[in-house]
């Protein structure tokens, strides 16, 4: 191999070196500085919320579902249960996702249950109506309504009911 073709390299290796040596020097000059923090932003959803995006009990069984006009909903029953553990536990487990409650909890004159969360600009509106009793006198699986829209779009909020 010919010196020309050798010079290259080692010109450019030793450029790397003068300009790493050069940045490390640099940086042991002046005033020590902190690490950045936790950028802002980072970590965060860019990807719209959608409706698989709400939790749902295992023990859940879907009955029927729709979308129109950028709101979804689901109608699901889960046996074995009421429509108190059931608000409590989409209390509870919304909370930690990140939703942010926007009516509390309340309870309808015919025994239903409902919330509502707001989380990216999406509202979310969850129903537990008490099962119907059965023949035999136990009661049936809670009736549970699952309501998806962007927030302020017309996504049912529904009222409370004055006594």
């Amino acid at each position: 191999m010919s010196a020309s073709l050798i010079r290259p390299a080692r010109a450019s290796r030793a450029l790397v070196v003068g300009v790493v040596g050069l940045a490390l020097f640099a940086g042991a000059c002046g005033d020590a500085q902190e690490p950045p923090g936790q950028l802002e932003g980072v970590g965060q959803r860019f990807d719209p919320l959608t409706f698989d995006d709400v939790p749902r009990p295992a023990n859940a069984e879907a009955v029927s579902s729709s979308s129109e006009g950028g709101i979804e909903h689901a109608e699901l029953e889960i046996g074995g249960t009421s429509p108190e553990l059931v608000i409590d536990w989409y209390s509870n487990r919304l909370g930690e996702l990140g939703w942010e409650p926007s009516v509390e909890v309340a309870e309808q004159i015919d025994g239903d249950l409902y919330g509502t969360w707001v989380k990216d600009n999406r509202t979310l509106v969850v129903v537990a109506s008490p099962g119907e009793e059965e023949d035999d006198g136990t009661t049936g699986p809670v009736p549970l309504s699952l309501t998806l829209g962007p927030a302020g779009s017309g996504a049912p909020v529904i009222p409370v009911d004055e006594a």
